[in-house]
C-alpha cells in the first residue's frame, strides 16, 4: 500500500509506503528509508511526466533487479492519480492524500481497490511545508 500526497493541480507532493512485502534490499529500496526510489516522483505531474519504467518508454528508473516491483509502485501511483483526476475540483483545495495498492491478480480488483481507497479525502491534509498556490 502506498499513500500519494497531490497538489490541486494533480503535482505529486510525496509518497509514503503503507506497507509492502518485498525482499529485503531489493525490492524493499521503495520503502520510506531506503534509496531514492520514491523522490523521483516528488514534484512531478503524471499529466507530464510518464508513470512507466524507462524500459516501457516511461520517466521512471527503475530499482535494479526489482523491475516487477517498480512496474507495480508506478501503477500504484497511476490509480492514485486516477483517482484524484475524479475528484470534484473545489475539493482539491488542499494538499490531498490517496492511498492506492496494486493488485496482483487483475487490473480490476486494483482499480476497485483505489476507488475505495479513495473516495473520500483523508481527514486531514497533508502538511506543507510551503504555502500552497
Amino acid at each position: 500500500k502506498i499513500m500519494v500526497g497531490f497538489l490541486p493541480d494533480g503535482t505529486i507532493q510525496d509518497i509514503s509506503v503503507l506497507s509492502h512485502s518485498e525482499t529485503p534490499g531489493l525490492g524493499a529500496k521503495i520503502d520510506n528509508g531506503e534509496g531514492a526510489f520514491r523522490v523521483q516522483f516528488q514534484g512531478k505531474n503524471p499529466a507530464d511526466f510518464k508513470l512507466a519504467v524507462t524500459k516501457e518508454g516511461g520517466n521512471v528508473d527503475a530499482i535494479t533487479a526489482s523491475t516487477i516491483t517498480s512496474k507495480a509502485f508506478c501503477k500504484a501511483v497511476t490509480l492514485a492519480y486516477d483517482a484524484f483526476k475524479n475528484i470534484a475540483p473545489e475539493e482539491k483545495e488542499v494538499p490531498f492524500k490517496l492511498v492506492a495498492t496494486p493488485a496482483q491478480e487483475s487490473a480490476e480488483s486494483a482499480a476497485d481497490a483505489a476507488a475505495e481507497s479513495a473516495a473520500a479525502p483523508a481527514t486531514e491534509p497533508a502538511p506543507a511545508t510551503e504555502p500552497v498556490k
